[in-house]
């Protein structure tokens, strides 16, 4: 990685579906709840309800990033925000947190969790079912540092590309 390359990783378009998925209904509870308390003075406050709690749900998606540079690691959850110079970092995980972030059919999605020589943790929610491409790139790059700065990474990232529609099928596991 020359002094320039920046690897960043953006949300991926399954989790903004899932968080879309979340905020229709977050939106629509709020919505029947407004209409159920003001339905007979303003009607039309459950749906100006509906859309502000769905908008608000839905706008911390886009914050979802990672950036990998020469220099360290930025990351930006929906509500945190993170940074570690490498010299700092003590480990690269690959965590399994759930439902929420993925639309994995095993219904757990793995993502990378950074953890400092502090023992500050924090999962890098964005990387989630990223491309391939992606996947061997970012593997080099902390295979690399994890030499340079001696810190623990998993040989294999592998478990964050994206699936295949006919890996949904497959009962092989590794």
């Amino acid at each position: 990685m020359s002094g320039n390359d920046v690897i960043t990783i953006r949300v991926s378009p399954g989790t903004l579906i899932l968080y879309l998925v979340a905020a229709w209904t977050t939106g629509a509870i709020v919505a029947v709840v407004v209409f159920a308390l003001s339905a007979r003075t303003q009607p039309q406050a459950s749906t100006i309800g509906g859309v502000i709690a769905g908008t608000i749900v839905m706008l911390p998606a886009f914050r979802l990033r990672a950036r990998f540079s020469s220099t360290g690691i930025d990351a930006r959850n929906a509500f945190r925000s993170f940074q570690a110079r490498w010299e700092d970092v003590a480990a690269i995980r690959i965590i399994a947190p759930g439902t929420w972030y993925s639309l994995e059919w095993s219904w757990a999605s793995r993502m990378l969790e950074v953890e400092t020589r502090d023992g500050q943790r924090f999962p890098l929610r964005c990387c989630t079912h990223i491309r391939r491409r992606t996947v061997e790139k970012l593997s080099a790059v902390l295979q690399q540092r994890a030499r340079e700065y001696g810190f623990d990474v998993p040989s294999s990232l592998r478990v964050l590309s994206r699936m295949r529609w006919s890996d949904a099928f497959s009962t092989h596991y590794d």
